[in-house]
């Protein structure tokens, strides 16, 4: 999966892939700032 990210950034599964990643990180991140502050 590498190697065809160098060769084809642009290829749109692995934008669509990285986007949904972003997106986990970000709910998980602000899940964890809201326990953080009710606790």
């Amino acid at each position: 999966m590498y190697q065809k990210y160098e060769q084809d950034p642009n290829d749109p599964e692995i934008l669509m892939i990285s986007q949904m990643l972003d997106k986990l990180l970000n709910d998980l991140q602000s899940r964890q700032n809201r326990e953080e502050r009710s606790s």
